[in-house]
């Protein structure tokens, strides 16, 4: 195995997890049996196929972080319960020192199961996970023996990465008054919803009609239902962050195999409740602007170097009081369509993945399109968001991402 020092952002995301975790998981949400004992023969598959299965990360004396082999493989438990309710604790549990950076939980509910798979972010993004996922699955539910098509991705993707322009300064937005500082480690919480085939096609309909992309809408709806957990409605300069996929932009466009290859663009727009079109276009917009103008990959060139931090004694206290002071922004992650696995006994209903947002993000929003459903998950830090207060912009999201709207063309006649 051909191991590497981290590149730029992977050394980023293992600064923000020395702050708050930001681990990951995607999820396969089934019904009826599923066979435990092939969990082990799905995690050796898994190291044999992608190398990136079967690392860890070390500090090197010089402050330097490097991929080692890890010296275990990947672990697997199973309980009892609800997966909205026992995931979020298990999501943000570090791992273990030279142990993989992936770990598999399996949620037992009766007659239904969740099966997720976390990762440290670091190793894997959103889109080369739902491949692992699928690949994880598919081992699941066929017998041994199935030829394994070993796939390695350890060079540096990011090193002729498009550079150019200054890194963008945080805008200020609007601090949200239920959004309390951080006073305790994290305690996440997790809410989900989908919309049926029906609704999400009339959402994408709408999208169409009015110009928007489906992102764009999904935005929109996002940062209305902030602004109408204000006391009065009025505007507002609001942020929201979207995790951008790389891969057209660096030396190979390969996704099947596991790494890291996002960065992340942050829109701060004026919000209220009457323009929820022109929010979704400026959205679009403004993301599009920011790549083309190169500057997506600037958001890692405007954060201290790990080994700058890692010589200092008080050089992570440092980088947390650097992230607190970060304009607040909500997540927006929108994976697209994830292909359904080949599956003969298996019963998947949906897939799905969330994140646990840093400490300057009032919440992380996942979105999956799944047989046709988009599936969300909203991930956040009970400790500094009401519970009554989430669930509150939940109902107010979910009601702004089916609302009819009027034509763009009536408007402006």
């Amino acid at each position: 195995m051909k191991l590497r020092p981290l590149n730029r952002p992977e050394s980023a995301f293992w600064l923000f997890d020395r702050v708050s975790s930001m681990n990951f998981a995607v999820l396969a949400l089934g019904h009826g049996s599923i066979d435990e004992s092939a969990i082990g023969r799905a995690i050796d598959n898994a190291r044999n196929r992608r190398e990136m299965a079967s690392v860890s990360i070390v500090v090197q004396e010089n402050g330097q972080l490097n991929f080692v082999p890890a010296a275990t493989k990947a672990s697997f438990k199973a309980t009892n319960g609800d997966w909205k309710t026992l995931l979020g604790a298990d999501l943000i549990e570090p791992f273990a020192e030279l142990a993989p950076l992936w770990r598999v939980v399996l949620y037992k509910d009766l007659e239904a199961w969740a099966l997720a798979v976390i990762f440290h972010h670091s190793i894997a993004d959103g889109r080369s996970a739902m491949c692992f996922l699928k690949d994880f699955l598919e081992d699941l539910d066929h017998a041994p023996g199935n030829q394994i098509q070993t796939r390695t991705i350890m060079s540096d993707v990011f090193s002729d990465a498009k550079r150019e322009g200054t890194a963008p300064a945080g805008k200020k937005t609007q601090a949200l008054p239920w959004f309390s500082k951080r006073t305790a480690p994290p305690t996440p919480a997790l809410l989900s919803f989908a919309l049926s085939q029906s609704e999400s096609q009339k959402l994408l309909q709408a999208a169409r009609a009015n110009g928007v992309t489906v992102h764009g809408w999904i935005a929109a709806s996002q940062l209305l239902a902030t602004n109408a957990m204000f006391e009065t409605q009025e505007e507002r300069q609001l942020g929201i962050s979207t995790p951008i996929d790389y891969r057209k932009y660096v030396n190979t466009a390969d996704i099947d195999s596991l790494w890291f290859c996002i960065s992340l663009i942050t829109s701060t727009l004026a919000v209220d409740g009457s323009r929820f079109l022109d929010v979704a276009r400026e959205v679009s917009n403004d993301i599009k602007e920011q790549v083309l103008a190169g500057q997506g990959l600037r958001f890692y060139d405007s954060l201290p170097e790990p080994a700058q931090l890692i010589s200092k004694p008080d050089g992570i206290k440092l980088f947390t009081l650097l992230m607190q002071r970060l304009p607040q922004a909500s997540v927006l992650s929108n994976v697209g369509i994830v292909q359904e696995p080949d599956l003969q006994n298996l019963k998947v209903d949906r897939i799905c993945f969330t994140v646990h947002p840093t400490i300057a993000q009032p919440i992380f929003v996942t979105a999956t399109t799944y047989k046709d459903e988009l599936n969300f998950v909203l991930n956040y830090d009970s400790n500094r968001w009401p519970r009554k207060i989430a669930e509150r912009f939940a109902n107010e999201f979910r009601q702004n991402l089916t609302l009819p709207r009027q034509r763009v063309e009536s408007q402006n006649p």
